[in-house]
């Protein structure tokens, strides 16, 4: 483990831009970090914590998986994934924008959401579960404006790690479902939806056939994140949540990215996987 750290370490302090990264070893269950408690731009690892909160929603009744929520043209506008080129007015199910809003990081999807739950409830609920420095401004930012700091969501690593070990636990454990306010049940529904993830040029990119992610990417300008649960051949080997920011504008900011995640993610796993 400690060569694992050095090796990390040493490979974070060689790049260009600003690295901030959680591990936990989910057999020793020992841990270890990089500006862990630094606020990063979340970019969209923030729908972790949406995710759960709206799960949360559902076990207390305010709204149900089932309910049918319409995609207006406003929530399309300034958003990203599938349904900003679909016809206005399209209904889907509350658990079908969840899937979407997480497996191809749809805005709006997100929008939609956030618009039922409202910031406040998705912020107080990530307080409740202790993360201390996780805070949503908006489901979506002004056209124009997502970039400037009044309207950008923030996360630590060590938050996006302990959300992730709380959904983790709480899939089988329901003392620890019940402090997310879920039950297992919804605790499993939000480990699947994060398994079903099909943006995999970061964490999972140079990972080999037996293993698996369940995680959230998180992209914008200067920006490359991705935060998750690795497991191998089925069995939860570690938790890894990597944010980066301050990247040098370019056609190359995009590969050094997500080749730095990444590498870190496949170091993480020779060490611990052998």
């Amino acid at each position: 483990m400690p060569e694992l750290i050095d090796q990390l370490q040493a490979f974070s302090e060689q790049q260009s831009f600003d690295v901030g990264w959680y591990f936990k070893d989910l057999v020793s269950f020992d841990e270890s970090e990089c500006n862990g408690n630094r606020r990063f731009s979340a970019a969209s690892t923030r729908k972790v914590p949406i995710l759960m909160a709206a799960l949360n929603a559902v076990a207390q009744e305010r709204v149900s998986l089932d309910l049918t929520i319409e995609l207006s043209a406003e929530l399309q506008k300034n958003s990203s994934g599938c349904f900003q080129f679909l016809s206005p007015g399209i209904e889907v199910t509350f658990q079908d924008a969840l899937n979407m809003m997480i497996i191809v990081s749809d805005n709006t999807c997100t929008g939609a959401v956030v618009d039922l739950l409202g910031c406040d409830f998705i912020n107080d609920y990530s307080r409740s579960i202790g993360l201390k420095n996780t805070e949503l401004k908006a489901g979506f930012p002004p056209l124009g404006e997502e970039d400037l700091a009044e309207h950008m969501d923030i996360m630590s690593p060590r938050d996006a790690g302990l959300i992730l070990d709380l959904i983790l636990a709480g899939s089988s454990h329901p003392d620890v479902a019940d402090s997310l306010g879920c039950s297992t049940g919804l605790c499993g529904l939000g480990l699947e939806i994060l398994q079903r993830q099909m943006l995999r040029t970061k964490l999972p990119y140079l990972l080999p056939a037996e293993a698996s992610v369940a995680h959230k990417t998180g992209t914008r300008l200067g920006v490359h994140n991705d935060i998750g649960i690795i497991f191998r051949c089925g069995s939860p080997l570690f938790i890894l949540a990597v944010y980066t920011q301050n990247m040098n504008p370019g056609a190359d900011e995009t590969v050094l990215g997500c080749r730095f995640i990444a590498e870190l993610c496949r170091m993480c796993y020779d060490s611990l996987a052998t």
